[in-house]
């Protein structure tokens, strides 16, 4: 799971915004970012992304488009959809605890990959520091427990004889 503890150098950030917050929001970025959105189509709309670079041309934020109730998979995207940064990103955006230990269950619900018979074929997966204000132990339990049964569900039957069922149980 693609989730990060702490920050690190070149930790880069993730704002969420909703498309109801859009317009406000795009008024407070400079002349050349609106006129990027402008260009890209950015509004803001749901699983949407949005990437700010700074004079040198170095990424330097995202702006994630989320909807505005959907707090348990507003987020699963992005391990997939952000762009590369070795350091990771971090969110941004302030959230509760009940807000940020769901957004933080839906990141580790997807970023699963069910890598078992891919070799080296796997989709490189960004890491994102858990949000702030998330119940790391809730998050862990829940994204673990899931995961099992992901992967029970995509282990072929010819792979998974009573014996080895009785093992993953364990």
């Amino acid at each position: 799971m693609p989730i990060l503890k702490k920050a690190k150098k070149n930790t880069l950030p993730v704002t969420l915004i909703t498309a109801d917050q859009f317009a406000d929001w795009a008024k407070t970025q400079d002349t050349k970012t609106q006129n990027m959105m402008a260009a890209q189509g950015f509004s803001g709309k749901a699983r949407s992304i949005f990437s700010i670079y700074d004079d040198k041309g170095n990424l330097s934020e995202v702006i994630a488009g989320v909807k505005a109730k959907d707090k348990l998979y507003q987020l699963a995207h992005l391990p997939s959809a952000l762009p590369a940064n070795k350091d990771g990103y971090v969110i941004k955006t302030e959230m509760n605890k009940a807000d940020a230990t769901q957004a933080a269950i839906g990141l580790a619900l997807g970023s699963y990959q069910f890598n078992r018979y891919k070799g080296d074929d796997v989709e490189p997966l960004q890491d994102i520091v858990m949000p702030k204000n998330a119940d790391v132990a809730e998050v862990n339990a829940i994204s673990k427990g899931i995961t099992m049964i992901r992967d029970l569900i995509n282990i072929p039957t010819s792979d998974m004889g009573p014996n080895d069922l009785e093992q993953a149980a364990r």
